[in-house]
């Protein structure tokens, strides 16, 4: 069992804040300026309710340009009076907002725009830097509703006969938001990308006229941030991100005592290990530091050591924690010295043998490379998404949570479970395969024995044994069932897969003359007639 001295140097890092100790401080800083608040906000309501994005862009763009706490206040606050977000879901953006969770979102529309967008449409077009709000149509740019209807009407009156061919055409891409009509346009309607600052006087005119166009099912209408019209100069200073501060001390002064006799210092240490070793003379000590290497022996043990004589402080056992977190390779030599107390070395082992550092959510556990803000924000989100959807389906609040968390606990082994060996006088299940005697797997081995020998981990060993098997209850009325009887199952047949593949033909107990009743005796017949 150890304690690692990196913990120990932790505390003793709070124990100076709190003495007197000089603080360092430090920032982590992007490498782009601070973001819209507002526009990060809709990003967030956009994670959270897609359909709420484009109600809460309307109401921004409506507003002055206000100073982020003003704008932030008084969002959060419309978004309340309107239910953009229900309670819950409103709580985790905040929670995301205080990190700044979208700000990188808000920043890669910016960067496309920057360094993608422009430079393509500059390469193949004129192109105009003055306008705040414009429209890409193909390789085209619009800065004005006249213009785009202009490009819209030629394209529909000449079609492609005497239009020159667009060397570029926008996409839609992951960080879109496309406005969705309540009739969605035919995949073919013409795509039409809005670049804007959405505070400019322009915005809201042509945000209009597109949503009508896109009613219409004429355009798909997708909407992205421009240009920045007021760009900030400092940088965002981010939050949630872990950082490392690695300072080496010189202050210990290094000597090679390897021709010393029992010195001052050598003469206390042996003191010290025939009285034993306290707190008390362990830092009365007027010896000049001095460190000293230790074996790996007495490394395994030093945290145990450090423990105990934490723990048999007599006074000010936190007094003793400090000293030895602000000073340790000065007494590390010293508490190697120490007799073990295996009682103590027993009792931390059992503390944590069976005990993991874990952090669960509904019950769910987060893997080690998760635990960080952002991530644990998404499973938040992820989770409130399910809950959200159960009260949908009728469930209170409290009732969807019971559902999430609930354990079957009982412990009579009457849980659930399925026979599916198949040892009736009238077979039901209708094998595709048999590992164990069809041709195909002549070559494979049938020695059992070769399963203690892994070759590949998370692969299937290929074997002539039935010993994994899949049965897949299917209605054959259904085209959808044939689909995965001959592309997945039969697939995995002819691909060699190490599995035997059953089929139950579902049928309908209530009708014996439906449908999937009829396909069922006639699959049943053909198997019995041919024997196969």
């Amino acid at each position: 069992m150890r304690v690692s001295a990196g913990i120990l140097a932790v505390l003793s890092g709070l124990l100076g804040s709190a003495t007197g100790t000089p603080v360092i401080r430090t920032r982590l800083l992007s490498n782009f300026s601070v973001s819209s608040l507002s526009l990060e906000l809709a990003e967030g309501i956009a994670a959270h309710n897609q359909s709420s994005y484009f109600p809460f862009i309307e109401h921004i763009s409506l507003q002055p340009v206000q100073p982020d706490a003003d704008a932030y206040a008084k969002s959060m606050q419309w978004i309340t009076d309107n239910e953009l977000l229900t309670p819950s879901a409103q709580s985790l953006l905040q929670l995301e907002m205080s990190v700044r969770t979208f700000a990188p979102a808000v920043e890669a529309q910016h960067q496309l725009y920057a360094h993608t967008i422009v430079p393509e449409l500059r390469n193949v077009r004129s192109f105009d830097d003055s306008c705040l709000v414009w429209a890409q149509f193909k390789d085209k740019q619009a800065c004005s509703i006249e213009a785009l209807q202009a490009l819209l009407d030629s394209e529909a009156f000449y079609g492609t006969t005497y239009v020159q061919k667009a060397q570029i055409e926008p996409r839609v891409l992951a960080l879109d938001h496309m406005f969705k009509p309540d009739t969605m346009p035919a995949q073919s309607a013409k795509l039409v990308v809005l670049y804007a600052d959405i505070h400019a006087q322009e915005f809201a005119e042509f945000h209009e006229h597109l949503k009508m166009l896109a009613q219409n099912g004429d355009v798909q209408y997708v909407l992205r941030y421009g240009p920045k019209a007021h760009e900030a100069s400092e940088p965002l200073v981010l939050a949630g991100y872990g950082v490392e501060l690695v300072l080496k001390s010189t202050e210990y002064k290094v000597t090679d005592d390897r021709d010393l006799g029992l010195n001052a210092s050598r003469g206390y240490e042996t003191k010290m290990h025939e009285q034993g070793v306290g707190d008390t003379q362990l830092f009365a000590t007027e010896a000049e530091p001095v460190v000293r290497g230790l074996t790996e022996s007495q490394l395994e043990m030093l945290g145990v050591q450090a423990v105990q004589m934490i723990a048999s402080a007599d006074s000010d056992k936190l007094g003793v924690l400090q000293r030895l977190a602000q000073d340790l390779p000065r007494y590390a030599h010293l508490l190697a010295e120490l007799p073990v107390n295996h009682t103590l070395t027993d009792t931390i082992g059992d503390s944590s043998a069976h005990t993991r550092d874990s952090l669960l959510v509904n019950g769910l556990r987060l893997s080690d490379n998760t635990l960080d803000p952002f991530h644990i924000m998404d499973h938040l989100r992820s989770e409130n998404t399910i809950i959200e959807g159960l009260q949908t389906a009728g469930l209170s609040q409290q009732q969807a949570l019971d559902l999430l968390l609930y354990e079957d606990t009982d412990d009579s082994n009457t849980a659930l479970s399925f026979d599916m060996r198949d040892q009736s006088e009238h077979k039901t299940i209708l094998w595709l395969n048999d590992l164990e005697t069809d041709k195909r797997y002549t070559g494979w081995p049938s020695d059992i024995n070769l399963l203690q020998h892994i070759k590949m981990p998370g692969r299937m060993q290929p074997l002539r044994k039935n010993i994994v098997q899949s049965v897949f209850a299917l209605d054959l009325s259904q085209p959808e069932s044939w689909i995965t009887l001959f592309e997945d199952i039969m697939s995995s047949v002819e691909h060699g897969m190490p599995m035997q593949f059953g089929l139950v033909p579902l049928i309908d107990v209530a009708d014996s003359e439906s449908a999937s009743s009829q396909m069922a005796k006639l699959v049943l017949y053909l198997r019995h007639a041919f024997k196969r």
